[in-house]
């Protein structure tokens, strides 16, 4: 079983997406009862393990789109489209002209070694991988209007976990902690104690 919850800045509209046995469900809050209300049930099959399970939004689509994985070469999304029946692409060959087709089954390799993926904005998309975090655009035309962020940031040590602010990025290790500016990949911030073991246990996006 596994969820994650988004907010469309679009349409003011707050999802909750859950996978189970049976495929994915998605739910949408409502104030007055304030509760997450049941939209829709899918029937899908996801990939296994499920290295990744986070909503993108978009100002196009009227669902988040849901980030089951990435794709080792060249790094880019596996994308299931809510809005169409739960379709299978990559994020590069999603057509958003009404009519067209977004039915693709991924085939390329999968990053195993995915530690994290976090939506920055409209147009960029963090992914987190071994020491590396790669941005990268969320569909095509997005590589023009990252808003001049780093293409990637690289750290000296295995990431074990990330949690990305307004304008940096933690990268946790096991002695420590070191942040990098997502403007210019400069060091913001840095802790390292051998003699203590660190873990992100968990936080509200």
């Amino acid at each position: 079983m596994r969820c994650a919850v988004a907010r469309n800045p679009y349409n003011g509209y707050k999802y909750l997406c859950g996978a189970s046995p049976a495929g994915l469900f998605l739910m949408q809050w409502y104030d007055p009862l304030r509760k997450f209300m049941l939209l829709k049930n899918i029937d899908c099959v996801l990939p296994s393990p499920l290295l990744a399970f986070e909503l993108i939004i978009t100002p196009e689509l009227e669902y988040p789109l849901l980030c089951v994985g990435v794709t080792r070469k060249p790094i880019r999304l596996n994308l299931v489209n809510i809005n169409s029946g739960a379709t299978w692409f990559h994020s590069d060959e999603l057509d958003l002209c009404p009519g067209g087709s977004n039915t693709v089954i991924p085939r390329p390799e999968r990053l195993h070694t995915l530690r994290a993926v976090h939506q920055l904005n409209k147009d960029a998309v963090l992914v987190c991988h071994e020491n590396v975090v790669d941005i990268i655009p969320v569909l095509p035309g997005g590589e023009r209007r990252r808003n001049k962020l780093p293409s990637r940031i690289q750290f000296d040590f295995h990431i074990d976990s990330i949690l990305c602010l307004a304008d940096s990025v933690l990268a946790f290790h096991r002695h420590g902690v070191q942040g990098r500016s997502l403007r210019n990949a400069d060091v913001t911030q840095e802790i390292t104690d051998h003699s203590r073991a660190y873990r992100l246990l968990g936080h509200d996006k």
